[in-house]
């Protein structure tokens, strides 16, 4: 049990399952998907597809500013698992009827260069 002094009335104290749950609600992963033999219109399904899972393909930086990522790369904030998170990007993938490389980190903090700000 983790235990934050009491201050006025409220007792502050949370157990460690609680604690866990709270820290998983803040995950963030991102996802990069690599579509094998695939056109322009295979990448517009998948696009398509992630968002409709609450993938998006801008994260927001430190200075409040919203940026594109890299190419088939996608930002998700959930408190999924990995697995889980792996998953929707199959499922996704398998809308375009193409075989894919997946890959999928969880990342709470991270840095970048050259990425355009969204405008």
């Amino acid at each position: 049990m983790f235990f934050i002094p009491n201050i006025g009335s409220r007792d502050w104290s949370i157990s460690l399952k609680n604690y866990t749950n709270i820290i998983k609600k803040l995950m963030s992963f991102l996802a990069r998907i690599e579509l094998n033999s695939s056109q322009m219109s295979d990448f517009s399904v998948l696009h398509s597809e992630m968002s409709s899972k609450g993938f998006t393909n801008t994260i927001t930086g430190s200075d409040g500013n919203e940026y594109y990522l890299p190419k088939a790369t996608y930002y998700f904030s959930s408190s999924s698992e990995k697995s889980t998170v792996l998953k929707k990007c199959q499922e996704a993938v398998a809308k375009t009827g193409k075989r894919a490389e997946i890959i999928v980190a969880d990342c709470n903090s991270c840095t970048w260069s050259g990425l355009n700000i969204v405008k």
